[in-house]
């Protein structure tokens, strides 16, 4: 159906690694056929989709700019971005991906690491990641523009993830007290625990940043020993002036690192 939206939502690693080198094995093919006579380059439809992406949400207050490609939107202490990617085994005529990005920065949180010794990171980092991954059942989710008859419906598709899902997770992050309420009760897609942790001292308190903390580690059970050795190293890793990366390479890390450098 030329109406139907060419998409597709693949769950588990192994289904986009396998999906991954379905691709390359039929992009190296193509490069030795040669292109489709007619076929249209995959560079060029990818930049005019986010284009007409870009042209769609500008009345909502992004601006757009090719370099990325991007969108930014700024609301209050708030940067919300939506960025777009595409894939280096694209086919003429055969698949053109499009992949979506959203994420949040904030300048208040960036601000606050700036003026406060050994936190996580410097920037105004908040969360984010891969559109699917916003949903509470993490997903890859990859639209093929390749198709000029379906285009419009993939399009108008993607439209739509934005508006509800990467805009519906901006509202519920942008919210930290609601935000709050809702790490006691859950994970929060994409935002990991040291960002929350930095976030809720910004913004609540210590008092919250410790109340999280609790139930995070008490809904994570899996994780306890992690946590145990990672707790016992701790001491290490915060007598450095910065976390670094070291410190938030796991969920057990970033809790120990957290609880041992803020004293919660």
């Amino acid at each position: 159906m030329k109406d139907k939206p060419q998409r597709t939502d693949r769950r588990g690693l192994a289904e986009v690694t396998r999906d991954t080198a379905v691709r390359k094995h039929r992009a190296a093919q193509a490069r030795t056929q040669g292109r489709l006579a007619g076929a249209e380059e995959p560079g060029a439809v990818y930049l005019a989709a986010c284009e007409r992406i870009g042209a769609a949400l500008t009345p909502e207050g992004f601006r757009y700019a090719k370099s990325g490609p991007r969108l930014t939107r700024t609301r209050g202490e708030w940067t919300e971005r939506v960025s777009f990617q595409s894939s280096h085994s694209n086919v003429a005529g055969e698949q053109v991906a499009l992949w979506v990005h959203a994420y949040l920065e904030n300048k208040t949180l960036k601000d606050w690491r700036r003026r406060t010794p050994s936190v996580f990171r410097r920037d105004g980092w908040v969360a984010g990641g891969q559109i699917g991954n916003l949903h509470p059942h993490h997903r890859w989710i990859d639209w093929d523009l390749a198709d000029a008859g379906s285009r419009e419906a993939t399009l108008s598709d993607v439209l739509r993830e934005i508006r509800e899902t990467a805009f519906g997770y901006f509202a519920l992050v942008e919210d930290v007290p609601r935000l709050y309420r809702e790490l006691l009760e859950q994970d929060v897609p994409s935002i990991d625990v040291d960002s929350a942790v930095e976030l809720l001292l910004c913004y609540l308190g210590r008092d919250e940043a410790c109340s999280y903390l609790a139930a995070w580690r008490a809904r994570r059970a899996d994780l306890e020993v992690e946590v145990k050795t990672a707790l016992a190293a701790a001491s290490a890793i915060v007598s450095t002036l910065d976390a670094g990366p070291h410190a938030n390479a796991t969920y057990a890390q970033q809790y120990a690192v957290a609880v041992t450098r803020y004293g919660l």
